[in-house]
């Protein structure tokens, strides 16, 4: 067994002066912040318990591996994280199955990658129409009852879900299964196109005066929003144990601009954190390849977004242990892809299926923290296996012959055991002509196709198949002859096999908020 070595408090203190540019008070607010009190009354557990864990799954949207300071990242972006992860599993190499949200979500929810449970670019993909029409209407999975919540409530839990991204919503049928489903991102107002709100000492000065960092300060992110609703469902519902959690924090996502308290953690680039609020900048023009300025100026913020994130889920760790339900839950956090920061030229995370978006964080603490500061190097870990080891710990029955699930369980690292691991990005036509219109040097031609990338625990081998065109393999092969065909073979056995499962339309157009929160996140003109 590897065992994990992490910085103590005498460490994270060294580092945080060393990597914040800020005043000396911003140190204090790092720690203080972090460890606010939450008070809501929710039973814990006792005498005669339900056995079974409490489940609680933490998407932290669009968060990088290599960000990570548990991954060992130079600046402190994850002091709760880091926590978490002493007392938990750490898989140090995991990937994800797509490089955006909505497939991602879609495997951790199925069991199934991307091209088989069918919510990828492609579902959208209607001829003649525009990205607009195509986004204008509503999706279901063809199989819910496959759906991971669906199967969690059947076997008893209470189960409730929590999504700040717009993607992840009753529109694209993920409500299936929670006895509450909150859209968050209904009553998001992070994208304010106004900077008047920014206290003027932040403003004038780029400091963090610790007088401003107030626990309603702390909620005027989307992550901040995300406790508030958690407080109000519990005080409505009351739920007994067991309960399944699901939560997708987005504040990691463009356009980084945390409250002011983290903004300029990592950086006093007042003009970018100015323009970024005004939201100056459009995603999905970036993501093209427009340049109105050097894009590799957003990464203090990004890391900014994820010291906010951070100090969000560190609030929700800390609730849980005052309720003393933190020692015998099954906690995983993960991420759904990673972020593309002007590494190889490339922006957001669309047209691309590099280490940069691919790469995803992935901690696993168990009930009882058994196994607590151990590490998994395996590359062929997923976040689609988040459907497997919840399932398990759950005690519902793995999925038959019937019911193919490419999930494993991560609960148990030391056998955890799979040949190749494939993530896939499907591209739809409508996109690259939006992508076009948004900036007129776009080639579509090039990113027409999709691209799929193998893991086979020690090589990395990506691949692209153009409409109507052979499997191509992209850049390096594996050195071994040996491994770079069964690297392919294994790849040509998986689309021979594949039936495609297109989403099912429910019927009805989306609705204007809807629409308008997809446009803020750059996936609408």
């Amino acid at each position: 067994m590897i065992r994990l070595h992490f910085w103590s408090r005498e460490d994270a203190l060294r580092v945080l002066r060393a990597s914040v540019r800020t005043s000396s008070r911003a140190v204090a607010l790092a720690l203080v912040v972090l460890v606010s009190q939450v008070c809501v009354a929710l039973p814990s557990h006792g005498e005669g318990a339900a056995p079974r864990p409490n489940l609680i799954l933490i998407v932290l949207d669009t968060a990088r591996a290599d960000r990570m300071s548990f991954n060992g990242y130079r600046r402190l972006t994850t002091p709760n994280l880091n926590a978490l992860a002493r007392d938990g599993i750490v898989y140090r190499h995991a990937h994800s199955v797509a490089p955006w949200t909505l497939p991602a979500h879609g495997s951790m929810f199925t069991g199934t990658l991307p091209a088989e449970h069918g919510a990828t670019w492609e579902a959208f993909a209607k001829p003649g129409e525009s990205l607009e029409q195509a986004l204008a209407s509503n999706f279901s999975f063809p199989r819910p009852e496959r759906l991971l919540p669906v199967r969690l409530k059947r076997l008893g839990y209470a189960t409730a879900g929590f999504s700040s991204n717009a993607w992840i919503s009753r529109r694209t049928g993920f409500q299936v299964g929670f006895d509450a489903f909150y859209e968050l991102w209904r009553e998001s107002d992070t994208y304010r196109k106004e900077f008047g709100w920014l206290p003027p000492k932040v403003r004038t000065f780029g400091h963090l005066p610790l007088e401003i960092a107030t626990l309603s300060e702390l909620e005027d992110g989307d992550g901040g929003k995300v406790l508030r609703v958690l407080r109000e469902h519990v005080a409505r519902a009351s739920p007994k144990p067991p309960f399944f959690w699901f939560f997708n924090f987005i504040d990691p996502h463009f356009p980084y601009s945390p409250p002011p308290s983290w903004r300029y953690a990592f950086s006093e680039d007042r003009d970018l954190a100015e323009r970024t609020a005004r939201f100056e900048f459009h995603e999905m023009a970036l993501t093209a390849g427009a340049r109105p300025i050097d894009v590799h100026r957003f990464s203090p913020l990004y890391d900014a977004e994820l010291l906010y994130a951070d100090a969000c889920i560190g609030r929700l760790l800390e609730w849980l242990r005052e309720r003393k339900l933190y020692d015998d839950s099954l906690i995983i956090v993960v991420s759904d892809h990673g972020e593309h920061l002007g590494e190889g030229g490339h922006f957001s995370h669309q047209f691309s299926v590099a280490e940069e978006l691919l790469a995803v964080p992935l901690v696993v603490k168990l009930p009882g923290n058994r196994l607590a500061g151990s590490i998994n190097q395996d590359p062929r870990a997923s976040n689609l296996d988040v459907y497997e080891t919840l399932l398990r710990a759950a005690r519902g029955r793995p999925p038959g012959a019937a019911e193919r699930s490419a999930s494993r369980d991560l609960a148990s690292p030391a056998s955890f055991r799979r040949q190749f691991l494939i993530a896939e990005y499907q591209m739809a036509e409508a996109y690259l002509e939006a992508s076009q219109r948004e900036h007129a040097s776009f080639d579509p031609a090039a990113h027409r196709g999709t691209r799929r990338v193998v893991y086979d625990g020690k090589t990395r081998t990506e691949f692209v198949q153009r409409p109507g065109g052979p499997l191509e393999r992209v850049g390096p092969a594996p050195s071994d002859a040996a491994a770079a065909e069964a690297v392919r073979a294994a790849l040509e056995r998986y689309l021979s096999a594949l039936k495609t499962r297109k989403l099912v339309p429910a019927g009805g157009a989306v609705d204007p908020e809807t629409l308008e929160r997809l446009r803020s996140l750059g996936y609408v003109e």
